[in-house]
């Protein structure tokens, strides 16, 4: 069983040092990313869902 990982704050040091670190591991299928700016990533199996985005749908969704 493969897991999917949520990182908030995936553009600061630490997360995005987690977020690598996700990458590396077999374990993990999908990594999804909660982020105020663009993270440099082009692997496929990473979402990137901007706080503006989140904020909008949680919205739509009430």
């Amino acid at each position: 069983m493969k897991y999917t990982a949520v990182v908030i704050g995936a553009t600061g040091l630490t997360g995005s040092r987690l977020v690598d670190l996700l990458f590396d591991n077999e374990q993990y299928e999908r990594v999804i990313t909660l982020r105020e700016s663009v993270l440099n990533s082009t692997t496929a199996n990473t979402n990137h869902i901007s706080w503006t985005y989140l904020i909008r749908l949680l919205i739509l969704i009430s």
